[in-house]
């Protein structure tokens, strides 16, 4: 008897489990409108039932459907394996609300907040570069009896265009407390740029300067995304108080992959680097080595790590 169940009723039912599934629910169905007007209570019973193994029926066919199965074996691949193919502001919607949901962990108050701030920060992508081998070296002329400094800053760095800007803007936003700025010089691909062709005037003093170069001119045409890169070189000469502002802060705002630093002071006085930013930052050494030339270096990144926006430095002045 048993066998006989298992062979003609017990296995077609598990080998077609969804077609299975909506009969028994169609006849749950039926049995409930046909009890309907005897046993009110057990027809809804019968009704809600059938109603529900009918509809799991239903979906459990449209899930095995071979189409069905394509097209999320499809959106599967894409997000795992191509995200860069989905639409960017569905790609960023869909990370901040993953990041809601973990950070719904960590602060469930204000995660929302949190969420947006990491989504502008990190994630903007109107960012139209940024840095690869940054480096930047600091003459410091100490003057004793005025207690001020001549700095003269001189940077070099690869600026790595992003793909999706067409018309990339290098901005300059230089600005000092104390003292005034005594000269600024910028090159890019090795040519000087004549600074009274990019720099506002409206925004720019004595303490401040606000340069935008459009950098499409400096780029080839019809480049690939790879060969989107600008070599950058900027000199700036400031005199500073250090009676109020005995220290050079550096903010770093864009993404900056491989970093150093290098200072040479007059003789008396010394330089010490405290970083500033994101806690696991703080945790790479802040040691620093001599070379022959007098100059002391940090080398605040390696070629193989990247420094995030709001992560930077300050340089305190004291004297021996």
């Amino acid at each position: 008897m048993m066998k006989w169940f298992s062979e003609l009723i017990w296995k077609p039912i598990k080998s077609h489990v969804a077609f299975s599934m909506m009969i028994l629910g169609g006849v749950f169905i039926v049995l409930g409108v046909l009890v309907v007007n005897s046993f009110d209570a057990l027809s809804k019973i019968l009704l809600h039932s059938g109603s529900a193994i009918l509809g799991g029926g239903v979906f459990a066919v449209i899930l095995k459907s071979a189409q069905f199965t394509e097209i999320f074996q499809k959106h599967i691949a894409t997000v795992f394996y191509d995200p860069a193919s989905l639409d960017k502001h569905a790609a960023i919607d869909r990370w901040e609300t993953m990041t809601d949901s973990l950070l719904k962990e960590v602060i469930p108050e204000n995660y929302a907040i949190a969420s947006r701030i990491l989504k502008e920060h990190f994630l903007d992508s109107d960012l139209h570069y940024h840095f690869e081998e940054f480096h930047t070296v600091h003459d410091i002329d100490v003057n004793r009896r005025e207690k001020s400094a001549t700095i003269t800053n001189t940077s070099k760095t690869k600026l790595i265009i992003s793909p999706c800007i067409e018309c990339p803007l290098l901005i300059q936003d230089y600005k000092i407390s104390s003292g005034s700025i005594l000269s600024m010089e910028l090159f890019l691909n090795g040519s000087k740029l004549d600074l009274n062709e990019w720099i506002d005037p409206l925004k720019s003093s004595e303490t401040h300067k606000f340069i935008s170069v459009n950098l499409s001119t400096f780029l080839p045409v019809d480049c690939s995304s790879s060969d989107r890169v600008v070599e950058f070189e900027r000199i700036i000469k400031f005199k500073q108080d250090l009676k109020k502002e005995p220290y050079i802060y550096l903010n770093v705002q864009r993404f900056t992959k491989g970093a150093s630093i290098k200072t040479k002071i007059t003789s008396g006085y010394s330089v010490n680097l405290v970083k500033t930013g994101l806690n696991n930052w703080q945790e790479h050494s802040e040691t620093s080595s001599t070379d022959t030339n007098g100059y002391q270096r940090w080398n605040l990144a390696e070629k193989d790590f990247l420094l995030l926006p709001g992560q930077g430095y300050i340089l305190i002045i004291s004297q021996d």
